[in-house]
């Protein structure tokens, strides 16, 4: 039996609350529009969830976690470098929320359900594409360049750093434009050790990462106060995620409903092909329920977001909504997280530590294929 919210149409409807989601939210209440927002997973709550200050003696496994449950209800979560005894409970228990994939083609998908999605978890890296992402078709003649360019993105950029608040230095560099920056985050010792090695052996810029950490007080919320465990919450609300940002800017409107523990299954359609709403399940009770809204946004992850329209197939929709060309749910384009190495700086050992933990690095801005610097044999840059 499908429940329905006593006919009651949102001007909008939300699904996902994280990055993309928050903001949504955010935008569309600012203006004046009734939102709901569905979110899969569970409210986190900062006194029991957050263990940015917990030491290794206070937990049972030393930070470690308990291998055996690790691998019994996370095995795939586990594999992330964020998700252990401090921060499992920011990953979905992958028993409880299965998927299939082919037997010789596996995938880690790394989830996290619940309000704010994986912002708790991120690595707050906040860069700007430039041209040489968008036009690049036009510099190395192979495949598209995307329908916009930087200078269409650019006051959007300017909107959402202004608001989150990112720190970065300003290098002047066409291939990775400047922001509205707060003041950059200072490099570790090790890091102008490394910047002073780097620049003069070759030629290398070397700059402090650009990321979503404040290192001044930024609308209502503190500094970074340098603990260095951003994956395990933030008490101080210090770097960006949608709970403590975007989603109580859309909740001060008065406009704004959130439903948690609401599992979105597909969209409702009118005989226009149209959508009016969404199918969704509580989570607790698995009560089946309908939300109906004129607009609706699936900001729920890009392999969510494709789920739930390929599940929203009907007569006029086959193969899903969205899906003429074939092309839903094909091209996913992964990242990397990181590879890493590390070594003892002779000229750094000492008896004193650095103060403090830094939550950033530093960058190489992107140098081949830049300028006059030409590779024809390797296509873009790193």
């Amino acid at each position: 039996m499908i429940l329905s919210t006593k006919t009651k149409v949102y001007d909008a409807l939300v699904v996902g609350s994280g990055a993309s989601g928050g903001w949504v939210a955010k935008e569309l209440t600012e203006q004046g529009m009734e939102v709901l927002m569905l979110e899969a997973g569970p409210p986190r709550i900062p006194t029991r969830d957050f263990t940015e200050h917990v030491w290794p003696y206070q937990l049972k496994f030393r930070g470690f976690g308990d291998q055996k449950a690790l691998l019994e209800k996370q095995p795939i979560q586990r594999l992330c470098y964020a998700c252990d005894e401090y921060s499992h409970q920011f990953f979905v228990d992958d028993h409880e929320n299965p998927y299939t994939f082919p037997i010789d083609k596996p995938f880690l998908w790394i989830r996290g359900r619940q309000v704010g999605g994986k912002t708790f978890c991120w690595a707050r890296e906040s860069y700007r594409y430039s041209d040489y992402e968008f036009k690049a078709a036009s510099r190395d003649g192979y495949e598209q360049d995307w329908p916009f360019s930087y200078k269409d993105l650019e006051p959007y950029y300017d909107k959402v750093e202004s608001f989150i608040g990112v720190s970065g230095s300003r290098e002047g560099l066409e291939q990775m434009p400047d922001g509205q920056f707060l003041p950059p985050m200072n490099l570790s010792c090790g890091s102008v050790l490394s910047k002073q090695i780097i620049e003069k052996k070759f030629g290398w810029r070397v700059m402090p990462d650009r990321v979503a950490n404040l290192t001044v007080p930024h609308h209502g919320r503190p500094a970074c106060h340098y603990c260095n465990q951003c994956q395990r919450g933030c008490y101080t609300a210090s770097y960006f995620n949608s709970p403590a940002v975007t989603l109580p800017a859309a909740a001060r409107t008065g406009r704004f409903t959130l439903i948690s523990d609401a599992v979105v299954s597909h969209l409702l359609m009118n005989e226009e092909g149209k959508a009016t709403g969404v199918y969704y399940i509580e989570r607790a009770h698995r009560n089946q329920r309908e939300a109906r809204a004129k607009i609706v946004v699936l900001a729920a992850s890009a392999l969510e977001s494709t789920r739930i329209l390929l599940n929203s197939a009907s007569r006029r929709f086959p193969h899903g909504v969205g899906s003429s060309s074939g092309a839903l749910g094909h091209y996913l384009m992964d990242h990397f997280t990181l590879e890493g190495a590390g070594g003892i700086l002779p000229s750094l050992r000492s008896s004193k530590r650095e103060l403090t933990g830094n939550p950033a690095g530093y960058l190489i801005p992107k140098y081949v294929n830049t300028g006059s610097n030409t590779n024809r044999d390797f296509l873009r840059g790193y």
